[in-house]
């Protein structure tokens, strides 16, 4: 199934053309050599609209929404007899409302030959929300960049082979030579045994997550194991344990951490959706001054926290991977629950216009830049394809000042505390026998 991108905040957007359209006209009337501003309705719905879905929106009065759905020619929107006399009459609401509001058109729909092209592979039932996250990254970026350009989305819908393949065939022949495809690590790896002719570049998963890809695939995803590896030297050398749950991220991280640490970690894993912790700690013989590695949802690690705090466990150190660099944590904890915390982040600095625009297009912490990884890796990745469309081979990103080794965007990390509800850089670990040895 192939998609044009989508419409999110379309209101806003609306409003903000026309404060900035209101604010001109209560401006003295001089001339100006600057025509008038013309806008532009952004699409990124990630499910096709055809006629009855256009009609819907006409008849609700969403104009936006029927401005950056409607494509003219497409046969799924052609009206059937009974609705508009022809379908001439669509064109005309399209015209009538594009005057209206003095639209040019879908940004999605660019002049033939006009502008950057990039193809989106997102299976939808395979890799759920993180499909229109991608999507929303990439559009944010070449927002951000103030160009011309055309995306598109194919949904495989699953990730066995014959999806992707005939996924893959689609998007080669719309004449797209990259493509950012939103996968699971099963599904890269699948992608990567057919052995696909055109560029892949994957934000979702880490080179080391496959076995084999081919050398046109580039991949963004993070490494919780370098992540891992810096905050072991925040550790315990003789007693760590290790708190997660079971979910295939938690159990991932869990992994890693494992193959660092410095002593053999005890394992507690939360199966419950409220746990005593005290006692599971107890029963787990999980002692006071032990390091504890928390691979839990930040839901899961304010109330670990808090509950270590009220029992008086005095941990040598509390440690946390990206799972846990979330804005959540510092409206919640309080400063003594977080006064050994120390978590790692491997994202860099932010342009302030691609933060807003990625906040705009889908306004939560999910869509944040400084703090979602997902859209880091596929803005990164995104600028990546914007370079090599242009020619430059480079295996620096120039826009992150972040390179490519071996096919995989290479992230420092930083180690982070929580001081004044804000994520502050951490003081250097000691050498030798954890930080406060």
């Amino acid at each position: 199934m192939i998609n044009t991108f989508n419409v999110k905040q379309i209101f806003a957007v609306a409003l903000l053309f026309f404060a900035i359209q209101l604010h001109a006209i209560s401006q003295p009337k001089d001339s100006s050599p600057i025509g008038a501003a013309k806008n532009e309705v952004l699409n990124v719905e990630t499910s096709p609209c055809d006629y009855q879905c256009l009609k819907t929106h006409l008849d609700e009065g969403r104009d936006f929404s029927f401005l950056a759905n409607y494509r003219s020619g497409d046969k799924s929107q052609k009206p059937p007899s009974g609705f508009f006399s022809s379908a001439e009459s669509l064109d005309g609401e399209y015209q009538r409302l594009a005057a209206l509001y003095n639209v040019t058109g879908a940004l999605s729909t660019p002049a033939l030959g006009g502008g950057e092209k990039i193809a989106i592979l997102a299976p939808g039932d395979a890799v759920g929300r993180y499909s229109t996250i991608v999507t929303n990254s990439a559009a944010a970026y070449f927002l951000s960049m103030n160009k011309p350009f055309e995306l598109r989305v194919y949904d495989s819908g699953g990730e066995q082979a014959h999806d992707l393949e005939r996924a893959i065939a689609n998007i080669q022949k719309d004449g797209f030579a990259r493509v950012l495809a939103a996968l699971t690590a099963g599904g890269a790896q699948t992608l990567a045994n057919l052995r696909p002719e055109i560029e892949v570049y994957i934000p979702t998963v880490n080179r080391h997550e496959i076995n084999y890809a081919p050398d046109n695939f580039y991949f963004g995803a993070i490494d919780y194991l370098s992540q891992m590896q810096e905050l072991a030297k925040y550790s315990n050398t003789h007693s760590v344990a290790v708190l997660d749950e079971p979910i295939p991220l938690s159990q991932k991280i869990t992994s890693a951490a494992e193959t660092v640490l410095p002593a053999a970690p005890i394992r507690v894993s939360i199966t419950k959706a409220r746990e005593n912790y005290h006692d599971l700690f107890r029963q787990n013989r999980v002692v006071k001054g032990s390091s504890l590695v928390l691979n839990t949802r930040p839901e899961r690690t304010i109330i670990a926290l808090s509950q270590i705090t009220y029992n008086e466990m005095n941990p040598h150190s509390i440690l946390s991977t990206q799972i846990n660099f979330n804005p959540l944590l510092l409206s919640q904890m309080q400063s003594e629950d977080v006064k050994n915390f120390f978590v790692a982040s491997s994202i860099g600095e932010i342009d302030i216009v691609l933060r807003d625009l990625n906040l705009l297009l889908r306004n939560n912490s999910e869509s944040d830049p400084r703090f979602s990884w997902t859209v880091y890796a596929s803005t990164a990745l995104a600028a990546m394809i914007s370079q090599r469309n242009a020619g430059n081979k480079s295996q620096e990103i120039d826009v992150f000042d972040l390179e490519l080794k071996n096919n995989q965007v290479q992230y420092p990390v930083y180690i982070y505390q929580i001081r004044n509800s804000r994520f502050v850089p951490a003081p250097p670990a000691q050498s030798s026998g954890g930080f406060f040895n």
